[in-house]
């Protein structure tokens, strides 16, 4: 069953996690590693988002 929609204010801190089913790994290959690190910087910019930490692990 989803998640209920929350509200979310935009002065609020998120932490948001990734991850696939039963936990394993979303990113396998060094091409996806490359692809998620640069869309983050993207995202920043685009919609004017601070970014006060990142972390980035390997499975």
């Amino acid at each position: 069953m989803p998640h209920s929609i929350r509200m979310q204010l935009t002065s609020d801190p998120a932490h948001i996690v990734l991850r696939g089913n039963n936990r394993d790994a979303c990113i396998l290959a060094v091409d996806d590693y490359r692809l998620y690190l640069d869309c983050p910087g993207r995202g920043l910019c685009n919609y004017r988002i601070e970014l006060h930490s990142h972390v980035l692990e390997k499975p």
